[in-house]
């Protein structure tokens, strides 16, 4: 990036949105797991019973990472987190963007239950939204735009409005001139 050059970002608005999404796939993804883990043999759709109770165990463990990665106060509550929370601080947008679709990928690999396809759907989703706020607001060019031909439009403006003004001083010299002549 270029020194003058600004980087252009949502805000953090859209991170609060995203962390609090983030918050409510966890504990989605939390539930899934229990529903996952506990073998109704209509209830997957490809894998056995066995792959889709290691999905479960995983989707438990991944929704506990993903909550203390998303909302690191509520990991405070238990000491043996804090070791992951010093981790998880300084994780960047785009290394979440890569992280959440190689969990989904892992989990529907074991099993594809109606539960798996839910909470893994939601953490594709919010991989994508994390996609969109690593590459920022780049179609957003107005700011350019207006800064670099606003001087030019404004010349023109100023050119155009004094050969108004002169056009209605010369207009009112000819009508002035015509009565008179009367």
């Amino acid at each position: 990036m270029a020194e003058g050059e600004k980087k252009k970002d949502y805000g953090w608005c859209c991170t609060v949105l995203a962390r609090g999404s983030g918050t409510i796939v966890a504990f989605i993804m939390f539930l899934c797991g229990i529903v996952t883990c506990i073998p109704i043999p209509t209830s997957t759709l490809h894998g056995n019973i066995g792959t889709c109770i290691g999905a479960g165990l995983l989707m438990l463990v991944f929704s506990v990472i993903l909550l203390v990665l998303e909302a690191p106060i509520l990991g405070y509550c238990i000491p043996q987190l804090e070791f992951i929370i010093k981790l998880t601080t300084h994780v960047k947008n785009w290394m979440r963007m890569i992280a959440y679709p190689i969990v989904v990928i892992v989990i529907l690999a074991l099993c594809v239950s109606i539960s798996t396809l839910i909470a893994q759907g939601l953490l594709f989703l919010l991989a994508v939204f994390y996609f969109v706020l690593t590459i920022g607001a780049k179609g957003d060019h107005t700011d350019e735009y207006v800064a670099k031909y606003h001087n030019k439009s404004g010349e023109i403006d100023m050119i155009l409005q004094e050969d108004m003004e002169d056009s209605d001083d010369e207009e009112i010299q000819i009508h002035s001139g015509a009565n008179q002549s009367k």
